[in-house]
């Protein structure tokens, strides 16, 4: 997902700050410019981590919610929730943090069969069901790689800035929304299930 070109600024929210700091440590290793923040991190730290994102000397953010609160940085093209919120209302908050003034930004979320409840708790919330289709992504142990097929697309009359890929790769599944924010702040989400719940 990351090497796609267009990812130019991504805002990665892990639920926890070791699980921050072991993916921040997995990207750097796989040269991709990274910075992270969390509860542990000094003030200092924390300032020169953000100051680096927004000069885009760094592609990538990681950060736990409460590091994460009250960050105005605007032309985020992606959201990732590596880890799924524990509520549909922090699902909401991190989605807001891309596709602000006009933009449009995609949210993509990695959703284990653990954590279905959750996904099911956000599409109770917002009121609408996140359709699925065929995903062109496949997740492995040591790195994401392309499927060679090509992603089929549909349009829901009722949504139709929403579409959607699926795919299940041992129990691994990801939500994938694209949404345009309005001056009322409306998504429209879109979801694909993915895979690999050990990839975490």
């Amino acid at each position: 997902l990351l090497k796609d070109k267009n990812v130019s600024s991504a805002l990665i929210f892990c639920r926890t700050k070791n699980g921050a700091n072991r993916l921040t440590k997995k990207l750097l290793n796989q040269s991709y410019k990274t910075e992270v923040i969390h509860g542990n991190k000094s003030q200092n730290a924390r300032t020169a981590a953000l100051k680096s994102f927004k000069a885009h000397e760094s592609r990538i953010l990681i950060a736990t919610d409460i590091a994460a609160r009250g960050l105005d940085i605007s032309q985020i093209s992606h959201v990732f929730n590596y880890d799924m919120p524990l509520t549909p209302e922090t699902y909401l908050h991190r989605m807001g943090r891309t596709g602000r003034a006009g933009e449009v930004g995609e949210t993509i979320s990695f959703c284990s069969r653990e954590e279905l409840s959750l996904l099911k708790d956000v599409q109770k919330h917002i009121a609408m069901e996140i359709p699925v289709l065929k995903s062109p992504i496949i997740f492995s142990k040591n790195e994401i790689t392309e499927n060679k097929s090509t992603p089929q697309k549909t349009n829901s009359p009722a949504k139709p800035q929403t579409s959607n890929s699926n795919q299940r790769h041992n129990g691994r599944s990801v939500d994938n929304s694209r949404f345009h924010h309005s001056p009322r702040r409306q998504h429209s989400p879109k979801q694909i299930q993915k895979a690999n719940s050990n990839n975490r």
